[in-house]
């Protein structure tokens, strides 16, 4: 990005930062009304930029929905209010965005849903500040740095379940076919050895550039492997342009498939050539239960139609709440936030998430789409604990 586009990004994010707050209620809430500041949490995501779309809805109503929880039901010791703002798919940008919050805004915390590279050039600030950040989303984990939380599974949570369910089906022979990306690379030998343990081995791998239109040359190789099953590891557009040729090709008709990125939101997109497609994640809409049905009710009466109960809303609804309960007493703040977050444990409507070490315990869901964009659980893991990344 070049200098003046990057200005011009920044500017933008400040303008399109957006304050949310929720009435202060509760017992003694006259009294406390005065005497309490907000805790404030900057919510850093993409709105705009190559990366903007995936949790821009269901991240933003599962923040307003938690603050207004937290407010109206006097969940902490302090009032909650967030600030949103656009880090433009860019970590320059990223970074101006964090330092504006911590240093000008005066967040308590920040929460980001946005591309690594975005939450890294994010923490540098927020880490000398000694200023909590939660990553309200999935991603690699190995990342041990002290106020950086990831409220949402970390990849081999929900891949290596998802390769055991498979294998467990009775798909032993498996192909990789993923994005050209370090963190995909990187997740091949861990999905080899989960897949080995459960009796099934990996007998090929793909790796494509962003971007790629065709992918016939990749689907030739597969109808050459014979694999039972192919596990998708593609990002964004591509996801789908792959998914879309791969259920008009005749050659892998017989070969199932396992995505492992696919959101809720494209398979809509899908249609028909989404159908009985194996996907793995801490919560779809169609998680059963109580605490879920309420959360898509509660978002309903929030957005009506244009309520988005996704993964990316409950993570962002789940982080509000990790910190709400962190927020113990009304001289709380950042310093308090973070001596709290290792010890606590939030009832989300996926099921009970605790924090471990940096990442999370979480439940996970296997299912399998049903050619309409909805997706059926096949089994349920319900409490999965992260790799042993941090002490």
């Amino acid at each position: 990005m070049s200098r003046h586009r990057r200005s011009r990004a920044v500017r933008l994010s400040a303008i399109c930062a957006v304050v949310l707050s929720g009435a202060w209620s509760g017992p003694d809430s006259q009294a406390r009304a005065g005497d309490v500041q907000p805790i404030k949490i900057g919510f850093m995501l993409p709105l705009s930029g190559p990366a903007a779309g995936g949790s821009a809805e269901g991240g933003q109503q599962g923040l307003r929905l938690a603050v207004d929880e937290i407010n109206s039901r006097h969940l902490a010791a302090r009032p909650f209010e967030a600030i949103i703002a656009d880090d433009a798919s860019d970590p320059r940008t990223a970074a101006e965005v964090c330092k504006r919050l911590i240093f000008q805004d005066k967040v308590d915390a920040i929460i980001s849903q946005g591309p690594t590279a975005n939450r890294m050039a994010c923490n540098q600030a927020a880490l000398k500040a000694g200023i909590p950040h939660l990553a309200a989303l999935s991603g690699p984990g190995g990342m041990c740095i002290a106020n950086l939380f990831m409220i949402g599974p970390e990849t081999s949570q929900t891949l290596h379940t998802l390769v055991r369910q498979i294998v467990k089906d009775g798909n032993t022979k498996l192909y990789y076919m993923g994005a050209d990306s370090s963190p995909i690379r990187d997740a091949l030998p861990p999905a080899m050895s989960a897949a080995e343990a459960a009796g099934g081995t990996i007998i090929g791998s793909s790796f494509s550039p962003s971007g790629t239109t065709d992918f016939s040359s990749e689907l030739a190789k597969i109808a050459a492997a014979r694999p039972d099953a192919v596990i998708m590891m593609l990002m964004g557009a591509d996801a789908v342009t792959f998914s879309r040729q791969f259920g008009g090709d005749d050659r892998v008709a017989a070969i199932k498939r396992a995505d492992f990125l696919m959101t809720e939101k494209a398979l809509h997109s899908l249609g028909r050539s989404g159908a009985n497609i194996y996907s793995a994640a801490s919560y779809y809409s169609s998680v059963p239960g109580e605490a879920g049905m309420e959360f898509k009710a509660s978002l309903t009466r929030m957005y009506g139609e244009m309520a988005a109960p996704d993964v990316w809303a409950v993570m962002a609804y789940n982080a509000v709440h990790a910190l709400a309960k962190a927020v113990t007493s009304p001289s709380s703040g950042a310093k308090e936030i973070l001596e709290a977050l290792p010890n606590i444990s939030v009832d989300g409507p996926e099921g009970r998430i605790k924090i471990s070490g940096r990442y999370i315990s979480t439940p996970v869901f296997v299912g399998k789409t049903d050619g309409v964009g909805r997706v059926q659980i096949v089994a349920t893991y319900s409490d999965v604990p992260p790799a042993a990344h941090c002490k």
